[in-house]
């Protein structure tokens, strides 16, 4: 799936709303290169690196919100990803 707007295959990153993946995701987007976020958005406080990352790079960012252990959500949306960076995971290993 290629989000609409979108000219070629997005970057996905996989718990990308995350301080790593949010910061992944500007420094591609910057490069002009467009990125799919997906994240389920548990953590507190990510919603606002997507909004920092809307407000900066507009229709260049896709943004689905899905779980990784979803694979039914997931696979179409990365069958057609040029490159995919899985950042998921628990933030606290402790937890």
């Amino acid at each position: 799936m290629r989000p609409d707007g979108f000219r070629e295959a997005p970057v996905a990153i996989v718990g990308g709303s995350g301080f790593i993946g949010s910061n992944l995701a500007d420094s591609l987007l910057s490069d002009g290169v467009p990125v799919l976020v997906i994240d389920n958005l548990s953590r507190p406080g990510v919603d606002q690196n997507l909004a920092w990352l809307a407000q900066k790079h507009g229709n260049q960012l896709a943004v689905e919100t899905a779980d990784v252990r979803d694979e039914d959500v997931l696979a179409p949306l990365l069958a057609h990803a040029r490159a995919i960076f899985h950042l998921a995971a628990q933030t606290a290993v402790t937890t």
